[in-house]
């Protein structure tokens, strides 16, 4: 089992020295969704996995963190991972996707605005630069 710290470290690593081309960052404010636990976070990556890759996935990785009702995610997708932080009690989210290849943005955007019940979304793309 991962603790957050091991996730927040896996996370680095993918950054660093992934083949990653594209990186996505979603920040979620003012989430009407309450029910952020380990099992349904566990289904929004799988949710999120299936957009990266037709293929089976690796295990989602989920740890609570020390304070309050809050986890982390590490999900591997092929050459791809997401990773992300989720408190219930400040209604919030962020979460990173690493990709190989483009990304069905509508697809990813239309996916956690239905999970998080939520309109406003932050959302970020970077390039790796060759």
């Amino acid at each position: 089992m991962f603790s957050a710290n091991d996730i927040i470290n896996l996370k680095e690593v993918v950054y660093h020295q992934g083949s990653w081309n594209q990186h996505t960052n979603i920040a979620i404010e003012g989430s009407n969704r309450t029910d952020q636990d380990e099992s349904t976070i566990k289904t929004y990556a799988k949710m999120l996995s299936q957009v990266l890759s037709v293929h089976s996935h690796g295990e989602c990785h989920v740890a609570q963190r020390e304070t309050g009702k809050s986890y982390s995610i590490f999900q591997l997708v092929e050459k791809s991972c997401i990773a992300g932080n989720f408190s219930s009690e400040k209604s919030s989210a962020n979460i990173e996707i690493f990709s190989s290849k483009n990304l069905d943005m509508d697809e990813v955007l239309r996916i956690t605005r239905e999970f998080f019940h939520c309109d406003g979304l932050e959302v970020t793309t970077f390039s790796k630069v060759s």
